[in-house]
């Protein structure tokens, strides 16, 4: 059945008290989002709290994430935390209002060369959009591979080795172009 109103996290488990590991939660509303709907792009809501999300990689290919303000925190292994991959089918993929950090153990001084992980990656994703989106503390803060016709407007990446990357696989046929990237820093 088609459903247009939104997936919450919290329906499906997830806590987001900072130290329960929220993935499983995460990635069971984002797949009934997108086992929802062909015609549209379903969304899939946060409230305004820290979810953990360990080492977990969290996936999607249609469904868009209004984060509302809420953090995601990743362990401290070096796993990409947000995964757009495959074609979307030329739905739009909006990820808004969100944080994604990584943890890093309080006692240890933060040092550029010694991330690791990735923040958000977009690979062979198109009709893309983040918004308000916040990256911390890895060594790729949003890497983009193969995607096209798509936005970054009001996105912080900061304390990351390597802000934004930009990617085109040399044995695909896709190709990462038309991405307008403003108010970005």
């Amino acid at each position: 059945a088609q459903r247009h109103t939104p997936f919450h996290v919290a329906d499906y488990g997830a806590v987001g008290d900072g130290s329960t590991n929220d993935a499983a939660a995460i990635q069971a509303a984002i797949d009934a989002a997108e086992a929802s709907s062909a015609f549209f792009s379903p969304v899939v809501e946060f409230d305004c709290k820290d979810y953990f999300l360990g080492t977990t990689t969290i996936t999607l290919r249609k469904a868009s994430l209004h984060g509302r303000g809420a953090l995601l925190t990743a362990g401290t292994g070096s796993n990409t935390v947000l995964s757009v991959t495959g074609a979307n089918a030329g739905l739009h993929v909006l990820i808004c209002d969100l944080q994604i950090r990584k943890a890093f153990p309080a006692a240890t001084p933060l040092a550029i060369n010694t991330l690791t992980g990735v923040g958000i990656e977009l690979n062979g994703a198109a009709w893309w959009s983040l918004e308000r989106v916040e990256v911390d503390r890895f060594a790729k803060g949003i890497r983009i591979i193969d995607s096209a016709y798509s936005n970054m407007d009001k996105c912080i990446v900061s304390d990351c080795t390597y802000g934004i990357e930009l990617t085109t696989s040399s044995t695909a046929a896709a190709y990462t172009t038309n991405i307008n990237v403003a108010g970005t820093t």
